[in-house]
């Protein structure tokens, strides 16, 4: 856990700092320094543009690591409305609702999320809809067995048969005990959606060229992979360490949080 919370740490403070610390601008073309190697004056070579990559990195990142928060936030909302209302009330709600996640868990994430940027088009901004889409299933499966479970406890009944409004009880005595395994699941998806984000990026269904993004990079690269290796390897390292942190950080939190590991 330390080492990815000091992983994704890391990165963010890159991903802020990256407007100072890029020593280039990452748009500008310069024909002449065209697929120049790693050296002194381009530390991480250039693309084929002339563009530092180096600068292209840097700035790459704040896109590629906002997709993933920002994407696990829909889906931690409409999950946690979803698996709340499925849970708790229980009945037609809870049938209708399992039987809407049934449906698009039939489809594999990418899958799913690209069905979700036919239908909203390309952009950054539809790309990050579509994989909040795509894992609301997940975190509302999850949610509503641990509602489930944390509303048979005596604490709950008390405060129903009290005649607490199923609004405080919910909000007073189930969901702040059901945090710790939608938190957990929160920063393994995260790993998920960047790794998404970067491929649908690298589709180009999302950012477009020249605008800096690790995806964007990882495409442009591919067409020289004999002749400029850097122009693929360095915004690849970026992707791994992105998701290795935040899936070193969730198995950190689940060993922490899980009780049954405890024991």
């Amino acid at each position: 856990m330390v080492v990815g919370l000091v992983l994704v740490a890391g990165l963010v403070v890159i991903a802020l700092g990256a407007g100072v610390l890029a020593p280039y601008s990452p748009i500008k073309v310069d024909p002449l320094a065209a697929l120049q190697a790693p050296s002194t004056t381009h530390i991480m070579g250039t693309d084929q543009y002339g563009r530092d990559i180096l600068s292209r990195v840097l700035l790459g990142s704040r896109l590629t690591l906002m997709v993933g928060p920002a994407a696990i936030a829909i889906s931690l909302f409409f999950g946690l409305l979803a698996g709340v209302a499925a849970g708790y009330v229980g009945g037609r709600v809870d049938t209708v609702l399992m039987r809407l996640v049934d449906v698009m868990l039939a489809f594999p994430g990418v899958l799913l999320a690209l069905g979700a940027i036919a239908v909203l088009g390309v952009g950054l901004m539809n790309v990050t809809i579509a994989i909040g889409i795509a894992y609301v299933p997940n975190f509302t499966r999850l949610i509503r067995a641990t509602v489930l479970s944390t509303k048979q406890n005596l604490y709950v009944e008390a405060s129903r048969a009290m005649g607490a409004p199923a609004l405080y009880v919910v909000a007073r005595h189930v969901l702040p005990n059901i945090m710790a395994p939608v938190l957990v699941l929160t920063s393994s998806a995260i790993a998920w959606a960047i790794l998404t984000g970067a491929a649908l990026n690298f589709l180009g269904l999302g950012t477009q060229p020249p605008t800096p993004e690790w995806g964007v990079d990882l495409s442009e690269g591919r067409s020289y992979l004999g002749a400029a290796w850097w122009m693929t390897t360095f915004p690849g390292v970026g992707i791994m360490l992105a998701v290795l942190g935040t899936n070193l950080l969730g198995d950190g939190l689940r060993d922490v949080l899980d009780p049954r590991l405890k024991e």
